[in-house]
């Protein structure tokens, strides 16, 4: 993929039929109505808090809560060494409440990936008997995401849509146009084969 050109892509991984799209719901195991819990993986950054921000100030959302993802050995090396730092959730935590959002938890357990987020939210979900649950994600993972979602959720009465975050960088009706978008799009692509083929 070169920096501004538009190779060959074939059509099937083009937009958001593979992706979800830019905004809205992508994937919907089932239709969330008003009050619904959000969750948002610390590390999507400002695009996942102003979506996040958008789906409360639309009366869609009633919490957000931020899941964490696995320390870094950088970061595991300034906890040795006590030093303070923030990590992302702690980033994604101060913008949502500097974006307005007032009702903002942790979630209890670090995530290792995205397969990691659907079992733990599947069994947080049953922990806290919740019936609508909203996952913000960046639009690259969107996806899968989903498909992991759906595995993990089984039959459980909980209704799940995830929301594709619309500020992200990653756009993908033209991802293939530029390198980064053609990295990141590729990287994805093989990760979602792999699920498909599970």
């Amino acid at each position: 993929v070169g920096g501004g050109g538009g190779g060959a892509v074939p059509g099937g991984m083009r937009g958001g039929a593979w992706v979800g799209g830019r905004g809205g719901a992508a994937g919907c195991d089932g239709r969330v109505g008003p009050g619904g819990v959000v969750a948002v993986p610390g590390g999507s950054g400002g695009a996942g808090a102003l979506e996040d921000a958008d789906l409360v100030r639309a009366g869609i959302g009633a919490k957000v809560v931020v899941i964490p993802a696995s320390p870094t050995r950088a970061e595991r090396e300034m906890t040795r060494r006590a030093i303070a730092y923030d990590d992302a959730a702690a980033r994604m935590t101060a913008l949502l409440l500097s974006l307005g959002v007032e009702a903002v938890e942790p979630f209890p357990v670090a995530a290792e990936g995205t397969e990691s987020e659907g079992e733990l939210l599947a069994r947080w979900c049953d922990a806290n008997a919740f019936g609508s649950l909203i996952v913000v994600s960046t639009p690259d993972p969107a996806r899968r995401l989903r498909r992991v979602l759906r595995r993990a959720m089984g039959d459980r009465p909980v209704r799940v849509s995830v929301r594709s975050a619309r500020y992200a960088n990653f756009n993908p009706d033209n991802w293939w146009q530029t390198r980064d978008g053609g990295r990141i799009g590729l990287v994805e692509l093989q990760k979602l084969i792999l699920d498909l083929a599970r």
